[in-house]
């Protein structure tokens, strides 16, 4: 190879490389799970938890506390949208994920659910979950990509300049 060419081929590891990290960040399991069985003196809780590879956040709150949810969308340079769901709560608004996503049916479903349990005092339970982790294997595959093709390319400069010299 060239050395234009192995720079092209390093850097092309490289960018592999980040996208199986990104990835592998962006891979959560998130779930809203609100529980109103309990005895009369319990007013009945909600928690929201996101699970990654790198730890858990929880939020936790009465089922009082909720007030509905919402699809807030995001409009990218091409013009195209995602969305992600809000919860809105008396403390403020939590999103259902990290982050946007397309799919506005599944998220109006998850929206429709949430208000139907505000609405309708005898629904006990509520839980919805969105998992992300199936990221984990492209992760995964772009993490292989690019750390093989980064020790190729650090293995081609070591032994083949060496090898260059030795020729000369």
């Amino acid at each position: 190879m060239s050395r234009s060419n192995d720079l092209i081929y390093g850097l092309v590891s490289i960018i592999f490389l980040l996208l199986g990290v990104i990835f592998l960040a962006g891979s959560q399991l998130h779930t809203l799970t609100c529980d109103r069985t309990h005895p009369p003196t319990d007013r009945g809780t909600c928690q929201l938890s996101h699970a990654g590879l790198w730890g858990k956040e929880t939020h936790f709150f009465l089922v009082e506390e909720l007030l509905g949810a919402e699809i807030d969308e995001h409009r990218d340079s091409d013009g195209d949208l995602s969305y992600q769901v809000m919860i809105w709560t008396q403390r403020g608004d939590l999103p259902l994920t990290n982050g946007f996503s397309d799919g506005y049916r599944r998220k109006q479903s998850q929206v429709d659910r949430v208000d139907r349990f505000v609405l309708n005092k005898s629904v006990e339970t509520l839980t919805i979950r969105q998992d992300n982790r199936g990221s984990y294997l492209w992760a995964g595959l772009f993490i292989l990509m690019g750390s093989a093709g980064l020790k190729e390319y650090l293995w081609e400069r070591k032994y083949a300049s060496s090898w260059s010299r030795r020729r000369s």
